[in-house]
């Protein structure tokens, strides 16, 4: 009797423990609100690269997925913008002509500016103002661009013009800003098509560059690098969008078993990053803080290459060093057609053969060297992956970037 009673009470263990690790497994699968569906090549500007801080930013491009940390806020009126100050992890929320400053992490009440006295109409985009975190620009709905100062206990609100250049029949999603540039992209769409626009907000007349999207309507985003932004749209799908490439170059979607799944059906309204922490705010004023986990087995590249002593340098590195890592590096170089320095032409610089393969191998330190005249006329695409030294194993399976030899920085 006592040895079924035994059995009886093992099998009744392994059944509640099971239940406990389905239940957790099930509560950290309806954590997650995205997942990376579109793996993306991450290649960053030499100031991300080499700054810490945005670095850890940046690492949200290898996350697999994107996780709820908290829900911060339920508001009760509609959402039109929000925004971050870089400096202070301060957030910023328009309903219209009500301005909310949250104080994220801090035992600080929430502040509330009415500015419905200074504007003429309510403010439907929001970005952070570079030469204070108690300044913003805001762009009102009849697209007069504005500086508010929000430095003293009454505003102060000063008029840059208007943004002629919105068609009226387009209508203005969110703005954000570029951390090394300071220009602004505005997010205009028209019925599923998007086309983002960068200005100077101090002079809003004119555009710098713009982008069409087809079929894709962006309702907010983020800078992760000087080219390298990331998108939401109003069925909350991100994309990974490569400026200087003009194209989409990876995505995350929705995860349909996440907890508050409900919050999905309204749209949008501001996507912010800031301190290695993301805040997604909905248009029916649901506001979430967001996490991500790095991928420490990634190769991640400095995509401005450099020219020190007559070589072409290139620099790459994991998200978390490892002195445990060796590198392997394979070098394909192809002379591009039609185009070579007039010094080859002149035949003052030798010809190189039609392509060249160059393996590279194994190396401590993440860079290489290249002779300019190897590089100066061809298409460079180079190979990378890692090892652990101690074992041979595989720490960062093999990624292919393709490098842009003509745009070369000197040191």
């Amino acid at each position: 009797m006592s040895r079924y009673i035994l059995m009886i009470g093992t099998a009744l263990v392994v059944i509640c423990v099971s239940l406990v690790y389905f239940q957790r497994e099930s509560e950290q699968k309806g954590r997650h609100v995205f997942f990376l569906t579109e793996p993306t090549l991450v290649a960053l500007d030499q100031e991300t690269f080499n700054n810490e801080r945005l670095f850890e930013n940046a690492t949200v491009l290898t996350a697999t997925s994107l996780d709820l940390k908290t829900l911060l806020r339920q508001f009760s009126k509609t959402i039109s913008a929000m925004t971050i100050s870089p400096q202070t992890e301060t957030l910023y929320i328009s309903e219209g002509f009500n301005l909310i400053q949250i104080s994220v992490g801090q035992k600080k009440s929430d502040e509330f500016f009415n500015l419905k006295s200074y504007l003429q109409s309510p403010i439907v985009a929001l970005s952070p103002h570079p030469d204070s975190p108690k300044k913003l620009y805001g762009l009102c709905q009849n697209r007069e661009m504005k500086v508010i100062d929000i430095s003293t206990t009454v505003p102060v609100i000063k008029s840059l013009g208007f943004v002629d250049m919105i068609p009226q029949n387009m209508t203005v999603e969110e703005m954000w800003d570029n951390p090394q540039t300071h220009f602004l992209t505005l997010s205009l769409s028209q019925d599923k098509d998007t086309i983002l626009v960068e200005i100077d907000p101090e002079h809003p007349q004119e555009i710098i560059k713009e982008l069409t999207l087809p079929k894709t309507q962006i309702k907010s985003g983020f800078y992760v690098s000087r080219e390298l932004l990331v998108t939401i749209d109003p069925k909350y799908s991100l994309h990974i969008i490569d400026w200087e490439k003009q194209m989409i170059i990876g995505k995350y979607s929705p995860n349909q078993d996440f907890q508050y799944a409900h919050l999905y059906k309204h749209p949008p309204a501001g996507f912010s990053l800031a301190h290695q922490k993301l805040y997604l705010v909905t248009q029916e004023g649901s506001l979430m803080e967001l996490r991500w986990k790095a991928n420490k087995n990634v190769i991640v590249l400095n995509r401005d290459i450099k020219l020190e002593n007559g070589k072409v340098v290139l620099n790459w590195k994991m998200p978390k060093y490892s002195k445990q890592a060796l590198y392997f590096a394979e070098l394909s170089l192809t002379p591009k057609e039609g185009k070579m320095p007039a010094a080859a032409k002149k035949k003052l610089l030798p010809l190189p053969p039609q392509k060249t393969q160059v393996p590279l191998g194994p190396l401590k330190k993440s860079s290489v060297e290249l002779p300019l005249i190897e590089t100066a006329y061809r298409t460079l695409d180079v190979s990378l992956f890692a090892i652990q030294s101690s074992n041979g194993k595989m720490m960062a399976p093999a990624t292919t970037f393709t490098i842009d030899t003509e745009k070369v920085s000197h040191k």
